[in-house]
């Protein structure tokens, strides 16, 4: 009996830690909020392949700053696009997570799609001619039935040999 008792405490507890800890997890306040927000549009420079926002480094050198500084632009009063702004004047546009939609980076966005129409484009060529070369080839070279004979049997007499 104490032994339940104990094993129903301890489900209790792990049961009302793990609720409490999602609850800790969720409430967080509008300013960290903004600030993930904006994190996810800025790349981390500590060498991982993160945002900002999402860098699971411990102590990482360049998103706690950059974090701070995100908190004080919202604490200023700043909208998202001028801390943005602001970030990328000190740091340059190596935390860009995708090209400007302006000058070159504008074909950085066009490209992919201009491939792809590309494409599409040539694929009924390509077809049509494997398909004209595979005519032009003609059927496959037919085997005479005494020639299938003969390796069905050694595939038999193979078969026989390891039994």
């Amino acid at each position: 009996m104490l032994r339940r008792a104990k094993l129903s405490a301890l489900l209790a507890l792990i049961v009302f830690g793990a609720g409490w800890l999602a609850a800790e997890i969720k409430t967080t306040d509008a300013i960290t909020l903004q600030v993930r927000e904006i994190g996810k549009g800025l790349k981390c420079q500590c060498g991982c392949s993160y945002t900002v926002a999402d860098c699971n480094m411990l102590y990482c050198h360049f998103r706690d700053p950059v974090n701070q500084e995100i908190e004080t632009g919202i604490k200023a009063g700043l909208t998202p696009p001028q801390i943005v702004s602001k970030l990328m004047a000190e740091y340059g546009d190596v935390l860009r997570t995708a090209p400007k939609v302006e000058g070159f980076g504008a074909v950085g966005w066009a490209m992919p799609f201009a491939m792809l129409a590309l494409g599409l484009l040539i694929a009924p060529f390509v077809v049509r001619r494997w398909r004209k070369n595979q005519i032009e080839q003609g059927p496959a070279v037919a085997i005479d039935e005494a020639t299938i004979e003969a390796y069905e049997k050694e595939i038999e007499r193979d078969l026989a040999k390891d039994s």
